[in-house]
């Protein structure tokens, strides 16, 4: 769209009521003659009036910035009467049923602006999810935090036949979902969700969506438990109870699960305590496992990981990926985030993926869980009228403080453990549970508006009925309204914590920029594949015997042909050396070709390449780069198991290879490519070879 002039002033005037407004911009120089200077550039924009009723306060800054940022995100975002995200490369300037889950969940705490939450539901109550099914799930998980914030129950009464066909749809493809088209297939961004729309058709995304399912029918029965629906009731626990039966046939039944089945898992409350022990070391236990690209994944993870009690690896994990982007220096948060970039994976001049939005909403979701999980305050029953604060300092935090809005008004609290101080201000109408959380030490005694209501037992106090203690919390419930104010005697100290190693992934054995097209008693001792080399699609290889096929990805099965490389021969018959040599004894004449990405066609900003080798195969694996017509091309490389998607080697960048560049890695397994866009013309890849392992 052409910015519209107001005399000097050019404004983006994307929709008639300016509610969309401008994050980042650029200003793209053609072409000039000499020096110039850019002395002063104003920008104009509005974006819809949005009130801060929700507020979240701890000990560590950084986690405070991240919650901030988070709602900001959602903020800039705000449109008439839907959820968007400012886009960058494609004009899909509508709500994602899925991208606004975790923009509602943010705008519940940090805005309470349920009637915007509630016209986003309806304008899409009816879309299918985007034609995406995992998004018709998160459509009702939208629902379901919807009445647990509001208790609306007018609309939970309108809703309940859509939804009951929705779950009933979703149930009649729990048993066939790998037949799904790729667009309905999609979960993520992750390689091991398919890489957005590349390759979604896959176990692991398949027994996430039966998870997902699982969790839908058990919310939405309590939904309607709670509106007296017991007949939907009923039906839904009867399903989810049914599909749980057929899951626990098998004895291990997780094992085939990957970090995000696993998760959606324990969020639908199906492991029991040892299992949730073994799915949190098999699979989120480790640093760099358990996060993922997408904002959307990794909520479900994190909420995953607060739910077996294992509050302070979680914020490590938040730490690490939203702490990580505002490290890059974001001011809202990004439509996809490699944790690499911060996690010192790749060097500091790391570009920011083209296809990626820098403030995209779905990056707020994390406003809501810092609430829920570490200022602990969340409804019990539909719109508040019962609550719990159940603050999770863990080992690393001392305070947190935080309000949140609710159809009563506004609840505060806050908790300091250095002074021992908890005070807490619930509306009329409302009534609490909260729990003076252990911190691993000691309670000694707690006083309550001045009096001693607890000291290993409970003593009555006005406006608090109940008092009961487990390993973590001692408990006051029947909390009336008003403002309260205990005090707390503890003895002992709270252990430190650890933090998690980083265990990475082996780095790119070598770069060389010397071999250039010479790579004859170099590389390609047991073979090689030349790209596009007698001209396009028509490659020059000779595969090793453990080498069963190396195949460029077509889009094929990808929808619209996301991931797909395009194929090109630059150069035939030339004598310059930066072209490959046809054979191993560095012949000329040459050729030169390559496999390139697409861009800028959404969702053809990267290609992959696997490599498919034999049980047991070890080898050498070399990746040669070659800029032939000198466009300035930057490129990542990524190298995955081929079979888990789990990285195996360091991110890498390349670029200058205008020359030629080999970048050498050693495999111990079938491998995955991925070739990623980051500068110039597109991304290029000319050949790659194979070799023994050096001894």
């Amino acid at each position: 769209m052409t910015p519209k002039r107001h005399g000097k002033t050019y404004r983006l005037e994307l929709c008639a009521e300016l509610y969309e407004g401008v994050r980042y911009g650029w200003v793209h120089v053609k072409t000039f003659d000499k020096p110039f200077h850019i002395t002063g550039v104003r920008a104009v924009c509005r974006v819809k009036p949005t009130n801060y009723n929700g507020s979240f306060s701890c000990s560590d800054p950084l986690l405070t910035s991240i919650w901030y940022t988070g709602a900001y995100d959602v903020k800039i975002n705000f449109n008439k009467d839907y959820f968007g995200a400012l886009l960058m490369g494609r004009g899909d300037r509508y709500s994602w049923t899925g991208d606004a889950h975790c923009a509602q969940a943010a705008a519940l705490v940090a805005f309470g602006n349920w009637t915007s939450i509630r016209e986003n539901l309806d304008r899409t109550l009816g879309d299918g999810g985007n034609g995406i099914e995992s998004y018709v799930l998160y459509w009702i998980l939208s629902f379901v935090d919807y009445y647990r914030y509001t208790g609306d129950r007018s609309v939970a009464e309108i809703y309940a036949l859509g939804i009951a066909e929705k779950l009933d749809h979703a149930n009649s493809i729990y048993d066939n979902w790998m037949q799904l088209t790729p667009v309905a297939s999609y979960f993520g961004q992750d390689e091991r969700e398919g890489a957005n729309f590349e390759d979604p058709v896959n176990e692991e995304n398949m027994n996430t969506y039966r998870m997902m399912f699982i969790r839908c029918c058990r919310a939405f029965a309590a939904a309607m438990d709670s509106i007296g629906q017991t007949d939907l009731r009923d039906k839904y626990n009867r399903i989810a109870e049914q599909r749980i039966a057929g899951l626990r046939e098998s004895r291990r039944w997780y094992n085939r699960f990957g970090v995000f089945a696993c998760s959606q898992a324990v969020n639908a409350d199906i492991p029991t305590s040892a299992e949730q022990d073994e799915i949190f070391h098999k699979e989120l236990a480790d640093r760099v496992t358990r996060l993922a690209p997408s904002p959307l994944s990794e909520y479900q993870i994190i909420q995953a990981m607060a739910r077996m009690g294992h509050c302070d690896e979680a914020l490590e994990a938040v730490r690490d990926y939203w702490g990580g982007q505002i490290r890059c220096g974001a001011t809202s948060f990004f439509e996809g985030y490699s944790p690499e970039w911060d996690l010192k994976l790749v060097s500091t001049s790391y570009k920011l993926p083209h296809s990626s939005s820098l403030a995209h909403a779905w990056g707020g979701c994390i406003a809501m869980w810092l609430t829920e999980q570490v200022l602990g305050v969340m409804p019990l029953s539909p719109g508040f009228a019962t609550y719990q604060i159940l603050p999770h300092l863990g080992r690393t935090l001392t305070r947190v403080s935080g309000t949140v809005p609710t159809p009563y008004g506004a609840i505060s609290a806050s908790f300091d453990v250095t002074t021992g101080c908890f005070e807490l201000t619930a509306p009329s109408g409302t009534t609490g549970r909260i729990g003076i959380p252990k911190v691993e030490r000691r309670i000694i005694a707690i006083d309550a508006d001045g009096s001693r209501v607890w000291d290993d037992q409970f003593h009555p106090v006005t406006g608090i009925g109940r008092a009961a203690e487990d390993a973590n919390y001692v408990y006051f419930t029947d909390i009336q309204p008003g403002p309260h104010r205990f005090v707390v005697q503890y003895r002992g100290e709270t252990p430190s914590f650890t933090p998690a190693s980083i265990h990475l992934p082996p780095a790119c054995r070598k770069v060389d920029s010397t071999t250039s097209g010479n790579w004859g008693g170099v590389y390609g001792r047991d073979g090689f594949v030349l790209f596009n080399y007698d001209g396009p699609n028509k490659d020059r290889r000779q595969l090793p015997s453990y080498i069963e096929s190396v195949r460029p990805s077509d889009g094929s099965k990808a929808y619209s042909g996301c991931g797909a490389c395009r194929n090109v021969q630059w150069v035939a018959s030339t004598n310059d050396c930066r072209a490959p040599s046809p054979d191993a004894v560095n012949s000329t004449p040459r050729n030169a070709g390559a496999l390139l990405t697409q861009n800028p066609f959404w969702g053809g900003y990267d290609f992959y390449l696997d490599v498919v080798a034999k049980p047991g195969a070890h080898f050498q694996l070399t990746l040669y780069f070659l800029d032939w017509d000198e466009k300035g091309r930057r490129a990542t490389v990524n190298i995955y198991d081929l079979n888990t998607k789990k990285l195996v080697a360091l991110p890498k960048e390349v670029s200058e290879f205008a020359n030629g560049k080999s970048l050498v890695y050693n495999c111990d397994c079938p491998v995955r490519v991925k070739i990623g866009y980051l500068g110039g013309d597109n991304a290029a890849l000319s050949g790659i070879f194979f070799d023994p392992i050096p001894q």
